[in-house]
């Protein structure tokens, strides 16, 4: 059954899009607007940051002693 047929006779579940999303797929859920994409790799943005610091604490250490 096709899309159209299925909100005709409503089989149809799924909500409609809301806000942003319902004109522009990069603001969707795995999106790649530039403000999406940081909220959704914004844990794995401070994981990667404190690995560096993690790693030039340890070179530090390594040319001192």
């Amino acid at each position: 059954m096709s899309l159209d047929r299925a909100e005709e006779f409503f089989k149809e579940k799924r909500k409609k899009f809301r806000g942003s999303k319902n004109f522009d797929v990069s603001y969707r859920n795995h999106g790649s607007c530039p403000y999406c994409k940081h909220n959704r790799t914004h844990s794995n943005l401070l994981r990667e940051i404190t690995a560096n610091e993690q790693l030039m604490e340890y070179m530090k250490e390594e040319t001192d002693g």
